[in-house]
């Protein structure tokens, strides 16, 4: 981000470089996020399934 004084206000731009490099590291965290509840969902299934199981 570069700042630019103007009189009593300090005008802000992005700059592109740093904001994609977070929205990579974003989509990396995010990714394995997506990994862990996934597998949390199939253990979840399997716990289920086999209480069921074990009702009958």
């Amino acid at each position: 981000m570069t700042a630019r004084r103007s009189g009593r206000e300090v005008l802000f731009r992005p700059t592109p470089g740093p904001m994609s490099e977070a929205m990579a590291w974003m989509a990396e965290v995010g990714a394995e996020w997506d990994d862990r509840l996934a597998a949390l969902e199939r253990q979840l299934g399997r716990t289920r399934s086999a209480r069921t199981a074990s009702e009958t």
